[in-house]
């Protein structure tokens, strides 16, 4: 069985809520960037294989084998690859799966990374039966999504959009981590976590949900012209305003990803965005803070999560531009 690498596919600007909750289509677009640990110590590693006289699937997931949801969201992908390969077959599979480096809920995107790699294993498997089957990375983000919205990004890498329709949803690859030479990522690890279905359904019923996907709107094409164009500082203007409004939609549900930790980042991290300062944040569907400055200023952005934090709960990152399968 070969090994799949995948990495998680963090927010720039983020999802939220589903215009189609069976074939899971965002209310919205989004833009996405895949990234792992300085060393490349965040990541998801998948392996599988098709078992065609086996009476069920078996998943494990971190070394315990898995049924209810978890199962369910695996064999949903499996079921989606079967109908974009045209395979009519009764088929059963293995899939073992370890995430590495970050926790499984808290807003890093382990389950984007999961799905992902997922789908990318498993379709691997299926050529080595079905050598004739042959999809593209857009058709394989279609069918990533089944697991995770945002396993859209981890599939296609690097910086991308996730693109959306009435009746589908796919990603685009904008570029690599070249665009942003000069672009600082770190990772604050804090405990807790908030499950993303509670998110979307927040998301879905907030009485701003209209504001939230005019401000998405005219934020994509800004935020894709600043990457082009290696503005960096635009870039984390962008993705830090993108963090007030989504989670300005999300309180008047009474939902709150921060924990008192993630407040305190956030508002160091605010100061210094009011005072013009090229630092900014993602915080996601968890308490996690993904923070961003250019290079000149990351020794200013290390000192203040210092402040805070342990050295050991904050990892620095860099984009990473592909999976590897």
């Amino acid at each position: 069985m070969k090994k799949v690498k995948t990495y998680p596919s963090v927010p720039l600007i983020k999802l939220g809520g589903m215009s189609n909750k069976e074939e899971r289509i965002p209310l919205y677009g989004s833009i996405r960037m895949c990234i792992t640990g300085e060393d490349e110590n965040i990541y998801t590693t998948t392996q599988s294989k098709i078992l065609k006289d086996a009476k069920e699937n078996t998943v494990i997931i971190n070394g315990k084998q898995v049924t209810g949801k978890p199962k369910k969201r695996v064999e949903n992908i499996f079921s989606k690859l079967l109908d974009y390969c045209k395979i009519d077959e009764k088929i059963n599979f293995y899939l073992e799966s370890e995430n590495i480096g970050y926790p499984t809920e808290g807003g890093l995107s382990s389950s984007a990374a999961g799905s992902a790699a997922a789908v990318l294993s498993l379709y691997l498997a299926l050529r080595e039966q079905y050598p004739e089957i042959n999809l593209s990375k857009k058709e394989l983000s279609e069918i990533a999504r089944q697991g995770s919205s945002s396993a859209i990004g981890s599939v296609i890498g690097g910086f991308s959009e996730v693109k959306v329709s009435k009746n589908n949803a796919w990603g685009e690859k904008i570029g690599d981590s070249e665009l942003l030479p000069d672009l600082e990522i770190y990772v604050a690890f804090v405990k807790g976590g908030t499950k993303s279905d509670d998110i979307h359904k927040a998301m879905e019923n907030s009485r701003y949900i209209e504001k939230r996907i005019e401000f998405v709107n005219k934020t994509i094409p800004k935020m894709k012209e600043a990457l082009l164009k290696g503005d960096t500082k635009e870039v984390i203007y962008y993705t830090h305003e993108d963090t007030k409004n989504f989670h300005g939609a999300l309180l008047d549900q009474g939902i709150l990803t921060f924990e008192p930790d993630t407040l305190r980042i956030f508002k160091k991290i605010e100061e210094m965005h009011k005072n013009d300062k090229p630092i900014g944040c993602s915080i996601a569907g968890g308490p996690n803070v993904i923070v961003l400055s250019t290079e000149k200023y990351a020794e200013k952005a290390m000192e203040e999560l210092f402040s805070i934090l342990p050295e050991e709960r904050i990892k620095k990152c860099k984009v990473m531009n592909n999976p590897e399968w």
